[in-house]
Order: C-alpha cells, then structure tokens, then sequence
C-alpha cells in the first residue's frame, strides 16, 4: 500500500506520520524546514530573557549580551563571542521572532546587516511605516532599541529576537523579550506657594524656550496661542498620573481653562469638593503655568503633581511637568 506523508504537530514539534496510520509512534521524523519557511518556536522559559524596559521617544536602550553569558554558554554551549561570531560563519542565525504566531520570522535584514525596524505592534515593518528599530551590535555584543521620534508616551509593546543554533530546526536558542513602554521625560519644577487662599506661584513658560521649540517645533507665543482655553487651539492640557503615567483624556477643564482644580494627588477634581487642595490654570497671556492653593494645605505640606501637554493632532508633540509644592 502506498502511503502519503502527512507532517503533525506534537509537543511543539513538526513529525512526519503515515497518512494510513492514527498511531503517534509511526511518526518518522521532525518536520525539515525549508529556506522559505519560519520555523515554530519551540517554548523553553529558561531560554528566555525577559526585560522591562520604559524609555522615552528618540531615546536609545542598550542589552548587554555579556550579562547572559551563562545562559548562551547553557543553552547554545557557545560563550557570546563564539554566538556572535557563529552568525557570519552560518553556525548561528540571529532572528526576530513573531510571538502572535509562535514562529520564528526569517525577514532579512533591513535596517544595516544585523537588525530591523518595527511598527508599534513589535511587527517588521518598513523605515516608513516604523516606529523603533532593533539592531545588534557585533563589536559591542549589545543589542540596540531605539524608539523613533514619531512613537506616542502610553504605547506598550514586546518586541522579540533571538539566536539560534542553525540546522534542521531553531530549538537550541536564547531568546530576548523585551516589553516596552514608551514614557515622555518630564521637566521636575520644584516652586514654593505662599500661604493665603488662592495664592499661587506661576512657572514661566519662557523659562523651557528651547524645551517647547524641541517638543512642538514653536515658540512659547506661538505654544501659548495654540492651547485650547478658548475651544479653538489644538494643544490640550492633561493631568498626568504619577504612577501609572497614564494622561487623564477623560477630564474636562473645572478651573479657569485651560486648568484644573485637583485633589492633593493631582486627581482633576471640582471645586468645593470635599478635598480639593490645589488648582493648575495657564495665563495665555502672561505665558504661565499657575499653580495654586484652596484653603485646605496648611504650611509646611508637600505634594507633587504632574502636568502635561500634547497637541491633540500630532499625539508625538508633548511636553510635561512634574511639580514639586511645598506649601508655605
């Protein structure tokens, strides 16, 4: 009887099995990939490095390969420096890896010889289409991510590549995850309120020129014209969580707008209520950030709050301060 091969998975493995046969011990063999095929990842924990990383736009983040020496030296029996010299030899391939599909992606190179840009889903994308790019750097043995100037502050993502031992399939690997949020660097003002109800300290704008200039490509007139007190401008002014970094789109203004009235933690509040302590309000015409007090804080209390800017439009353009208030 003739008998048709058909290829199975099992266990995360590709066997080939007599199509006459429901027996798993008729299997042959593992699955031969071809030079047009990604191979499956086979799942190994201890194979993995994990990192967590949070870096800013137009910012660069650096993996040192030497502090994995021991798992390259356990997992491909290999010191860094042979892993890395294995790849012009063909001994070793260095890939990026498609978790969604728990395969191995075999897409050349296209950013220099050694790595590849990527979209803000951690996928391979085009230069035009990207938003970081991941490269290795032999001479160093450092692994390179870089997030482009266009990534938006709150975007998270994995994004995956790995070595491996070159052969039939990619199961003797290291594999590096790295899981990415994108913060914006804030400015950190520390100003002094004056005791009195709704006495305030103002931060002059013009004071971080060259800051607005970099994030918005504006001058602080042209930055202070575009805020949308009026309802007209395009640059929104948000409460930013201390915490979680996560920019409060949720909140209308409740203080002289653009401006918020807020609880001790920077939480938008309203006024009257049951403790507001604070309020954030900008003065377009005097170029100022105001902030200032109810009759809540008593002197010598310490808060700290975080304010941030962002053109509505062009998400990318953002600017944010945390304050640190000492209440006089």
């Amino acid at each position: 009887m003739k008998k048709n091969i058909l290829y199975v998975l099992l266990g995360g493995l590709f066997l080939s099995l007599t199509a006459c046969s429901e027996n798993w011990e008729d299997a042959t063999s593992k699955h031969v990939y071809g030079e047009n095929e990604n191979p499956y990842l086979r799942a190994d924990a201890e194979a993995t490095v994990t990192k967590k990383i949070q870096f800013g736009a137009g910012q660069t983040q650096i993996i040192s390969l030497s502090d994995y020496a021991e798992l390259f030296q356990t997992q491909l029996g290999m010191t860094v420096d042979e892993a890395i010299a294995g790849i012009s030899s063909g001994k070793v391939v260095f890939h990026s890896i498609n978790a969604a599909r728990n395969t191995w992606d075999r897409t050349a190179p296209n950013k220099g010889t050694t790595g590849w840009y990527f979209d803000v889903m951690g996928n391979i994308s085009s230069q035009a289409d990207a938003n970081f790019t991941v490269e290795l750097n032999t001479s160093d043995k450092t692994i390179m991510i870089n997030a482009l100037e266009n990534v938006v502050a709150g975007s998270t993502l994995s994004i995956n590549v790995g070595f491996a031992i070159n052969g039939t399939d990619f199961d003797q690997y290291v594999r590096i995850l790295s899981e990415i949020v994108i913060i914006d660097v804030p400015i950190e003002v520390s100003i002094n309120i004056p005791d009195g109800e709704y006495s305030a300290t103002s931060i002059e704008f013009n004071d971080y020129a060259d800051k607005i200039q970099e994030c918005f490509g504006m001058t602080v007139a042209e930055f202070c014209e575009g805020l949308d007190g009026d309802g007209k401008g395009d640059i929104h002014m948000y409460s930013v969580n201390l915490e979680s970094l996560k920019w409060d789109e949720e909140s209308s203004y409740t203080a002289n707008a653009p401006g918020y009235w807020m609880m001790k933690d920077g939480t938008v509040t309203n006024w009257g209520v049951a403790g507001y302590s604070l309020f954030a309000e900008c003065s377009i015409s005097d170029e100022t950030l105001n902030i200032g007090r109810s009759a809540t804080p008593v002197a010598g209390d310490k808060y700290t709050i975080s304010i941030g800017f962002r053109d509505k439009t062009n998400k990318a353009n953002l600017l944010r301060f945390v304050i640190n208030i000492t209440m006089e």
